[in-house]
């Protein structure tokens, strides 16, 4: 019997399933996190939750609701005061923003996730990003 939350759990089994690339199981463990965080009601957890999902749903083909998963996070994450995670979001959503053509919006969501790491000292964060963006320059 569990003694704390599950979505979490949910949560983490979603994006192990999506670095598989097992997206069905993704989508389904995503899901029950999303509303088993809106149960549980811990803003912070949920905000989790809701981001997984978006990443989740960008993968699928039609990508149908990323966006709205994305913005419910980042939502939550501003309304706790949580800058870390809203970055988190920010960088995640801007992911899928260049993903889906929308290079500009992008780039701006991109630069508003490095601004709050900076300000945040998230030094291994900005790291992160700096791979990822060396890594993109390198594909073209």
């Amino acid at each position: 019997v569990s003694k704390g939350p599950l979505a979490p759990i949910l949560a983490i089994l979603a994006e192990a399933y999506l670095g598989q690339g097992r997206l069905a199981e993704a989508f389904e463990q995503a899901q029950q996190a999303v509303e088993k965080a809106q149960i549980e009601g811990e803003p912070f957890i949920t905000g989790h939750a809701w981001r997984v999902f978006g990443n989740v749903l960008a993968r699928m083909p039609d990508h149908i609701g990323a966006e709205a998963c994305f913005a419910a996070s980042l939502s939550l994450f501003t309304e706790i005061q949580e800058a870390g995670e809203q970055a988190r979001t920010l960088r995640a959503w801007s992911r899928y923003t260049r993903q889906h053509g929308n290079v500009a919006q992008a780039a701006s969501q991109w630069r508003e996730a490095q601004a709050i790491f900076s300000r945040l000292g998230m030094t291994l964060e900005l790291q992160r990003m700096a791979e990822e963006e060396a890594t993109q320059s390198a594909e073209g």
